[in-house]
């Protein structure tokens, strides 16, 4: 079984805010990869890569160019581009999956495209959970790259038998301005 470092994991509080996605994603994938660091949540960032890099066959990130906005951002992302070639010199094979065009957000943008770019260049493979990430990757790649479309992995939930509510909904991710979502709340409450 190949052994792979994840990024991010951190302390996931089930009671609290969670988004299962990360969760998710290593389940569908289980059975090709073995996650060193999946019960072991990183209070450093992607520092705790260094616990791991020697162990790893695969380094798997989830999105690094937000790694900028962290705690110690600018330290990290410096971390980060220095651990890429030394990965590859080591043969870890760097897959990057690739949630966004660009960066949600403008803070240290550059740094951010950066990373992005940097990762393009140094993965082996791509994920991407949108059919347009394939001719996106494409363009900037020169259509070098293995570019894989993997669906947004989700878990199984059993039904709900008796439900007491009429609706449900449920809104993935953060609610940012441009996904429209008080557009969508309004038009649910009829206004």
């Amino acid at each position: 079984m190949n052994k792979a470092y994840i990024y991010p994991v951190s302390a996931r509080n089930k009671d609290g805010v969670y988004n299962p996605y990360l969760d998710d994603f290593m389940d569908s994938t289980s059975h090709c990869f073995d996650y060193l660091n999946r019960h072991d949540p990183s209070r450093v960032g992607v520092f705790n890569l260094l616990k791991y890099f020697w162990k790893i066959d695969f380094a798997i990130f989830h999105w690094p160019e937000n790694i900028a906005e962290k705690k110690f951002g600018l330290l990290q992302s410096l971390f980060l581009l220095f651990m890429l070639p030394v990965l590859k010199i080591l043969g870890v094979r760097i897959i990057y999956v690739v949630h966004n065009k660009v960066s949600h957000s403008q803070n240290r943008f550059r740094l951010k495209k950066y990373i992005a770019k940097k990762l393009m260049k140094s993965a082996c493979l791509m994920i991407v959970h949108s059919g347009d990430g394939i001719p996106f990757i494409n363009k900037i790649s020169g259509g070098e790259k293995n570019v894989f479309f993997f669906p947004h992995p989700v878990s199984v939930q059993k039904p709900v038998l008796n439900p007491s509510k009429e609706t449900d909904v449920l809104i993935w991710g953060n609610i940012a301005p441009y996904k429209g979502v008080h557009r969508f709340l309004k038009l649910v409450e009829g206004k």
